[in-house]
């Protein structure tokens, strides 16, 4: 493995100028409540597909699920509800189309957090054709498809017609009648989502070691190792894995058994990030305020881009994100983990500047 550098970029005093940031509120201006401000932390976000509809759920006083819709005709985020008792909604996954499991075009998977324990629901998203002159938000009413005892959950995947939920110590798949098949115990636990490579889902352990389960449930080892943290962050990028740990950034590919460290982050502390099939990574890292940050490929090095805001349609600082996601156009959503949060969207540039 080559050494990192040795010295972070150095932060830009200014906010980002590269690309385009937009904060949509909880709700649709005029046509829906708004989540409550203190339910409103944005903790978990996933697109559809076809980026059409954009899932979340929220922490906090009472945890919510939406969607929210940005094509043809339909703006803004719609609440669906909440899932009762529960403490955080942990993860969100749509349903492909077509899929088993599928509730109407659009559906998507949330689990719930008990605090310990928790609930596995199946909700389904209004597809609104025409919000410019006859808006309508219906709420079809969820259904609760497992229940789990486990202390904590970290992840949410589908294996061929099975959902997979990540726990703290262990990964059960749920079957039709909503008995859980244990697929894999760890004595390390697991410390971040797992991410989708290839035929594998991979994560990180408490240890800093990556390891993966393949969707025909065998267990997968890489012997890579990163600098063990207490919230590393890890997403697919390109064809390999990129991970920041510590402030450190690790190219790590399973295929070739391969590690190596390619730079660090401008602060240490990294909230979220997520990568293009272009070789390009954003994030964000820092406490205060989000400093955003670049990674690129080809030549491989971290580029600071300054401070989240945006003043277009909403006025609103970026002070702490809980999870970026990038659709299959590019779009990068993210979610504001803070009172009253907004789901933020960056439209990165067609070509990173090099400067």
């Amino acid at each position: 493995m080559k050494k990192s550098p040795q010295n972070p970029p150095e932060l830009r005093a200014d906010y980002v100028l590269e690309g385009q940031f937009f904060a949509w509120p909880l709700a649709v201006s005029g046509e829906c409540e708004p989540i409550e401000p203190d339910s409103a932390q944005v903790c978990a976000i996933a697109p559809a597909a076809d980026g059409r509809v954009i899932w979340g759920g929220t922490d906090g006083a009472s945890a919510h699920v939406f969607a929210a819709h940005f094509k043809g005709a339909a703006g803004g985020v719609i609440d669906l509800g909440t899932v009762p008792d529960a403490f955080a909604i942990a993860a969100v996954l749509p349903i492909p189309a077509g899929h088993p499991l599928a509730a109407g075009a659009y559906s998507a998977l949330a689990l719930a957090w008990m605090g310990p324990g928790w609930e596995l629901w199946r909700w389904q998203a209004p597809g609104p054709h025409d919000s410019v002159q006859e808006p309508g938000f219906g709420r079809p009413a969820p259904t609760r498809l497992a229940v789990g005892n486990d202390h904590e959950v970290i992840g949410l995947a589908l294996f061929g017609d099975r959902p997979v939920v990540w726990t703290d110590y262990r990964v059960v798949a749920i079957d039709a009648d909503g008995c859980q098949d244990e697929l894999a115990k760890y004595p390390a636990l697991t410390v971040c989502p797992p991410v989708r490579l290839g035929d594998a889902y991979w994560w990180l352990n408490e240890e800093g070691a990556l390891v993966g389960l393949g969707l025909d449930g065998v267990k997968r080892f890489a012997k890579l190792t990163v600098s063990p943290s207490e919230h590393p962050a890890l997403c697919a990028w390109g064809d390999a894995l990129l991970a920041a740990s510590g402030g450190v950034l690790y190219d790590l590919d399973p295929a070739r058994n391969h590690c190596e460290a390619i730079g660090q982050t401008p602060l240490p502390d990294v909230q979220c990030l997520d990568g293009l099939p272009d070789g390009r990574a954003y994030g964000v890292c820092g406490h205060g305020i989000g400093h955003v940050f670049r990674v690129d490929r080809e030549p491989a090095r971290c580029v600071a881009l300054g401070a989240a805001a945006t003043a277009v349609g909403h006025h609103r600082y970026g002070f702490e994100f809980s999870q970026a996601v990038a659709t299959v156009e590019g779009t990068i959503f993210l979610g504001e983990h803070d009172r009253g949060g907004y789901l933020w969207a960056y439209y990165p540039p067609i070509a990173a500047s090099r400067a």
